[in-house]
């Protein structure tokens, strides 16, 4: 499943990586290098030369962080557009998966779905990379929320 909503996002895997990391930023505004790395399972360096195509783009900003040491990293308003239709592009392929079921066998498979990602033992980058394609306004108790918080 996850092959068809990465095949929705784009055909190149890069594109995939830059949506997947405007969708965290998106939801963890503020988050540094760091923090966005891990759960796209990048290096430090990979992520820097992300962050600078996705700030050449027009899609980033850095900003100076509280502490001084590090980046904050900010969408802007081409950034938020483009994450906004990242995951208008993943819900469509969802809920095409999703049309077999019934409305209670859909409520069900999010109830089974979010027991077993609770009970998963999980590292805070595992969290991340899980937590990445959510839609975020619709996860009402969020079973990685207590595992994974950027910034």
């Amino acid at each position: 499943m996850s092959d068809g909503v990465a095949r929705a996002i784009a055909d190149d895997p890069a594109a995939v990586t830059q949506r997947t990391a405007l969708a965290l930023v998106a939801k963890y505004p503020g988050c540094s290098i760091e923090q966005l790395r891990s759960p796209l399972a990048l290096s430090h360096s990979g992520c820097v030369r992300l962050v600078d195509r996705l700030v050449e783009r027009g899609a980033l900003e850095r900003r100076t962080a509280p502490d001084g040491r590090a980046v904050a990293l900010t969408l802007t308003r081409a950034g938020r557009a483009l994450a906004a239709a990242s995951g208008d592009e993943r819900m469509t392929t969802l809920l095409r998966l999703l049309s077999a079921l019934t409305p209670q066998e859909c409520k069900e498979l999010g109830r089974l779905t979010s027991k077993l990602i609770g009970h998963a033992k999980v590292t805070e980058r595992d969290a991340g990379t899980t937590c990445r394609l959510c839609n975020y306004s619709a996860c009402v108790a969020c079973p990685m929320r207590d595992k994974f918080t950027a910034g």
